[in-house]
């Protein structure tokens, strides 16, 4: 990723398909066809990572940001925090960085990875407590 507008192609593709479903969320009801239950939840009987998340977008596509965050919390933070990523790129300074040494990317990288899992299953415990 060298120049500037590659580094947008990531984040603007996520929120056009974000937007995209938020659109498809709107009219759910309207919708000839409904997906099926969640799989997970049907054999094990509590909520996978991501149940709640139509409800929570359903409720973003009206505004009830409190309502979405009730449903999914990740799925509800996840399109803010995507529509941030964008504008921060948008608005950065284009001043070129020194690159990462492999070392330090892949540490980086291994603490990333580590945030997003302890984020993954602390959404998890939320929905398996409070997702009735």
């Amino acid at each position: 990723m060298g120049k500037p507008s590659e580094k947008l192609v990531p984040p603007a593709t996520i929120m056009a398909g974000i937007l995209l479903l938020l659109i498809v969320a709107r009219n759910y009801e309207r919708l000839p066809w409904k997906p099926p239950p969640c799989t997970f939840r049907t054999l094990t009987g509590i909520p996978c990572v991501s149940c709640g998340g139509t409800h929570a977008f359903q409720a973003l596509s009206r505004g009830q940001i409190v309502k979405a965050l009730h449903f999914n919390p990740l799925a509800t933070t996840a399109v803010f925090g995507v529509a941030a990523w964008l504008l921060i790129i948008l608005f950065q300074k284009r001043e070129p960085h020194p690159p990462l040494s492999p070392t330090r990317r892949r540490r980086r990288n291994r603490c990333w990875g580590t945030v997003a899992v302890l984020i993954l299953i602390a959404n998890w415990i939320y929905l398996i407590l409070y997702l009735k």
